[in-house]
């Protein structure tokens, strides 16, 4: 399986630092913090499931940190989704924790088999808290390709936890969806995605009509905001309840990919909107 290239969020840092020897100088920048990384393992259903953390360094006692779940696709692991990601270097530079669960034999059950994924969550979350010193009111999820599938189930189902999420190259296969409360929502596909189209013989949506959709959930009201550049048409509606918001960034003859030049990076767009949300 061909692994994706860690992506580089590190930016280069404002502070340098001399050492000065007998004859000259030498300048070095300063070394940015590294997050800490842990395995674990939760059992759920019988079932043991293992996630990978990543979190500063340090913490200060009494502030609490957001939560982003990110979850890898079929075929993948919590390394891999990091690798794509690279949201690492968000841990430790923004303060926050960040988590890659692993799907049950490598994959999310979205609407089928014996296997509770909601119930994952949720208990994965309760023990997150437990562990960590998490706002409950910052907790974010997204995925890509079947994690993007269930990024759009956990919207769903699990309101009442999550603030936003963000689904990258993935289509919503729920056909029955009541969130509890609003829920932010930023997604990504590329028009040459076989997902953009969805198949709405079965329920699934095309792209531009699930943002319309997340519209009527949240309650959004006027007319939305496009920017057509003509390679990227973006989407967006920001009159929603509670303060949540939508926005769709439809990638012009692009596939299945997670975004990352230098025009448009999924994993900066992602966290500078959810880092805007909060629950209610």
């Amino acid at each position: 399986m061909q692994r994706h290239a860690l992506v580089a969020l590190a930016s280069v840092a404002g502070f340098w630092a001399c050492t000065c020897g007998g004859t000259g100088s030498q300048i070095q920048p300063a070394q940015q913090p590294k997050p800490t990384i842990e395995v674990k393992t939760l059992n759920v259903q019988g079932n043991d499931r293992t996630y990978r953390v990543a979190r500063p360094p340090a913490q200060a006692v009494g502030k609490p940190l957001p939560l982003l779940l990110v979850l890898h696709g079929r075929g993948y692991v919590a390394e891999d989704a990091a690798a794509v990601t690279g949201f690492d270097s968000l841990s430790a530079q923004e303060q926050a924790v960040v988590v890659y669960p692993n799907g049950y034999n490598g994959r999310w059950h979205v609407g089928f088999g014996d296997v509770d994924d909601i119930l994952f969550f949720r208990t994965l979350i309760d023990r997150l808290e437990a562990d960590y010193q998490i706002d409950p009111a910052r907790i974010y999820a997204t995925g890509y390709l079947d994690g993007a599938q269930m990024t759009y189930l956990l919207a769903c189902e699990m309101a009442d936890r999550i603030a936003a999420v963000g689904p990258v190259a993935g289509a919503d296969v729920t056909t029955d969806c009541h969130p509890a409360h609003p829920i932010s929502v930023i997604a990504f596909n590329g028009t040459n995605d076989p997902a953009y189209p969805g198949d709405p013989g079965i329920g699934v949506l095309s792209f531009p009509a699930e943002f319309e959709r997340w519209q009527r959930l949240d309650g959004c009201t006027g007319s939305p905001k496009v920017d057509d550049s003509g390679s990227l048409v973006i989407r967006s509606a920001a009159n929603c309840n509670d303060g949540t918001g939508v926005t769709y960034y439809a990638l012009v003859g692009a596939g299945k990919e997670w975004p990352r030049s230098a025009t448009v990076s999924a994993t900066k767009l992602i966290w500078q909107f959810f880092s805007a949300k909060s629950r209610a």
